[in-house]
Formats: structure tokens, sequence, C-alpha cells
């Protein structure tokens, strides 16, 4: 049985994943972007902040570059034609999420 000594509503099995879990909780950034007013609860996501600071794009397909992994992942779901959010309501799918939210308010706001 995986011990986990650390405990929120969540539980951790090491201290600084609990530190960083209760951030969330507390709303304590103590992570400062030193070009911008950006702060961040975890290292990681400052240190992908500051791509937007540069011109680096380290992420790439043949055809495009990102600065960002998530949006490259994005991006190659236009390659394969993967549409993996899908409406409740109908049988609408999409390969972006945002696209998903503003559809869904076609079904809400014919209900008003």
């Amino acid at each position: 049985m995986d011990e986990k000594p650390f405990r929120c509503e969540y539980s951790a099995t090491q201290l600084e994943h609990l530190k960083q879990h209760m951030r969330i909780h507390t709303g304590e950034k103590p992570y400062r972007c030193e070009v911008c007013e950006y702060s961040a609860s975890r290292l990681d996501y400052l240190k992908r902040h500051m791509n937007s600071h540069t011109d680096e794009k380290p992420y790439r397909c043949e055809y495009s570059a990102y600065s960002q992994l998530a949006h490259l992942k994005q991006h190659m779901l236009s390659h394969t034609g993967e549409k993996p959010y899908k409406c409740e309501e109908c049988e609408y799918s999409t390969s972006k999420p945002g696209d998903l939210k503003r559809y869904i308010q076609t079904h809400t706001d014919k209900k008003l």
C-alpha cells in the first residue's frame, strides 16, 4: 500500500507536492517574472511563461513552432483530425476546447 503521510482534502506522497497543491487554496504565487507583473504558484509555470518574452519556440511540427508544448499538442490535432472535445447535448465535436465552450453557448442562448 502506498503510504501518503501528508494530507489535504487531497493526498500527496511528498511534502513538496503538498506545498504546491496547497498554493491552489492559498493563492500564493511566490515565483515572479522579472519582466512583467506575472507571478506563478510553481517554478515550471514561470519558466513556461518566460518563453512569452522571447521568440523561443522549441516545440515544432513540420509546419509550425510553439513556445509551449500544450500549444503544439493542440495544433497536432489539426493534422490527425481528432476532435476530443464533445458537446454533451448533441453530436458536435471539435479539436479546440475554446471552440466547444463557445458552441455550448448556442444551446444556452436558445433556452433563454
